[in-house]
């Protein structure tokens, strides 16, 4: 489904952002990228949408390089939610109803009952906030609402950078469990960084892990080691199973 092959990008000359990276992921898969701030989670997100210009390697989705793919196409393909969460004058609706622009044609983008869109605003607990705008949300109510226009655009692939940065424990797991169903019952990809490695523990199906620009993990989330995060993160950690055969993690000896 997607293929990255040895890609390499760097802001300015001798300082790299990304070192040959290289991944593979499957359709129908939930894979969380874990690393320290600055490793190349963000930079690698952006080069899968075409915002970082200039890398050497390839992306290729479908088997098709991202840089031969229209506009449009790409806008039904590959669906992101970057960190920093815009303030905007519209309602909560419309801004919804801009996911489903790729599904619309010209003549015909009038408002009009999407029952997509609606099982999406119910899934995420939005019904109460569809008619305020942005200015009138709290920042976590906002990271919610972007997170459903990028759920709306029923791409292939859903990026995610820090998703649930913004949210409270009780919907930073509302979320996971969301995006779980979704890679189960409608096949998609989901490719998300986020900084909670217990949560990455509980609901990924694959774990790739960076470290200054390099990939030094990538594989099933269930054979990860203690070893393996302690390099990602310079932190030692004690990896153990709880009582329901979800693995956890702890801080120290």
């Amino acid at each position: 489904m997607l293929d990255i092959e040895n890609l390499s990008y760097h802001y300015r000359k001798g300082d790299h952002s990304l070192n040959d990276v290289s991944l593979h992921l499957d359709k129908g898969k939930l894979a969380v990228l874990l690393g320290k701030n600055g490793s190349g989670k963000s930079t690698l997100m952006k080069c899968l949408l075409s915002l970082n210009k200039g890398y050497e390697g390839e992306i290729l989705l479908d088997g098709k390089n991202i840089k031969e793919i229209k506009n449009k196409e790409a806008a039904k393909l590959i669906s992101y939610l970057p960190q920093d969460i815009p303030h905007s004058s519209l309602t909560v609706y419309d801004t919804l109803l801009l996911g489903r622009l790729p599904y619309l044609s010209y003549r015909n983008r009038e408002k009009k009952k999407d029952d997509y869109l609606d099982s999406i605003i119910q899934d995420l607990h939005l019904e109460n906030i569809v008619n305020k705008t942005s200015d009138e949300l709290s920042g976590g109510e906002r990271q919610k609402v972007m997170i459903a226009k990028a759920l709306v655009q029923e791409c292939k692939l859903l990026v995610l950078d820090e998703p649930t940065s913004s949210l409270d424990i009780e919907n930073q797991t509302l979320l996971l469990k969301l995006l779980k169903r979704l890679v189960t019952e409608k096949n998609i990809t989901v490719l998300l960084s986020i900084h909670d490695i217990n949560l990455a523990l509980r609901f990924a199906d694959e774990f790739f892990l960076m470290k200054d620009g390099n990939m030094i993990y990538k594989g099933e989330a269930e054979k990860i080691t203690e070893q393996q995060l302690e390099e990602t993160f310079d932190t030692k950690f004690r990896l153990q199973t709880d009582e329901y055969g979800y693995k956890f993690i702890s801080i120290g000896e």
